[in-house]
């Protein structure tokens, strides 16, 4: 059974029960009561699909976080079913989605408004967060205990931290391969339809909401070209898309060879960035 939200500042609520775990949520309100519905700042742990730990992202970006509550933000960290458990990308989508969905179904309790949230994350995160931001919240509904309509709710921004931004395979003169889908997503059918449903890059439009996207020069772990591609396609089509490249920035802008360079913006650099970006989408 999912948690009944109680009017305590922050609190930690089941907000799906499935035969895998009961998934949960954090849930921090707002230290400045500003607005009568306070919009929600979401974020989703990265892991590669196969670990997430909902206090990961409330972790990186501590700063922004605090900023933002103070500014009169709520800000929800979340878990969700990864791929060891037995699980696809979609119920994966799916859990994302539902998140939101407890969060609007409890829109009253929580003083939160259900039409201003900002998605963000980090790595697998990213991505999770790119497709609860771009892609219909319709596709994902498995296992949803939730009225899809009526506990829908609407996305404003996304802020992508190091995201993947296609999981179709392919080729590169430095990366010549990605990764074969079929061995990661081992729950899913391994088809190209499959792998295009679930790539944020195949669903921006101008009608897109606005990206931040955040990513390092020499990502050691998700190749930079996943945001150069994604900027690229974003220029073609028209899609509001932000760029904030850290120079000599690993996965987590840090510096990629610290005894000789100093990654900037850095982490901690990265916070009032994310901070003022969000809270810019409603002042």
């Amino acid at each position: 059974m999912v948690s009944i939200p109680s009017d305590a500042i922050e609190q930690t609520l089941v907000y799906k029960e499935t035969e895998q775990k009961s998934i949960e949520l954090i849930w921090r309100a707002p230290t400045n009561r500003i607005y009568e519905k306070a919009p929600v700042f979401l974020v989703i742990p990265g892991g590669g699909w196969r670990v997430e730990s909902k206090t990961d992202m409330l972790t990186l970006v501590p700063g922004a976080s605090e900023t933002l509550r103070e500014r009169g933000w709520a800000v929800v960290s979340i878990d969700y079913r990864v791929i060891p458990q037995g699980v696809s990308s979609i119920q994966m989508l799916s859990d994302c989605c539902d998140a939101c969905r407890y969060l609007a179904h409890f829109a009253d309790e929580l003083g939160l408004d259900r039409d201003r949230f900002v998605i963000g994350g980090h790595s697998a995160g990213g991505h999770l967060a790119l497709m609860v931001s771009l892609a219909p919240h319709s596709l994902f509904t498995a296992d949803s205990p939730y009225d899809v309509k009526a506990d829908d709710f609407t996305v404003i921004g996304s802020a992508p931290m190091s995201p993947l931004t296609t999981l179709c395979p392919y080729c590169d003169k430095s990366f010549p391969e990605f990764f074969r889908f079929g061995a990661v997503f081992v729950h899913d059918e391994d088809t190209e339809r499959v792998m295009h449903l679930v790539s944020p890059i195949d669903y921006l439009t101008p009608a897109s909401v606005p990206v931040l996207l955040m990513y390092g020069s020499h990502d050691s772990c998700v190749s930079p070209v996943h945001s150069l591609m994604f900027l690229d396609r974003a220029k073609l089509v028209g899609a509001p898309v932000t760029p904030v490249c850290s120079a000599f920035g690993d996965h987590c802008f840090e510096s990629f060879r610290p005894s000789a360079f100093a990654s900037h913006p850095d982490l901690t650099e990265m916070q009032p960035i994310l901070a003022d970006w969000v809270d810019g989408l409603i002042r």
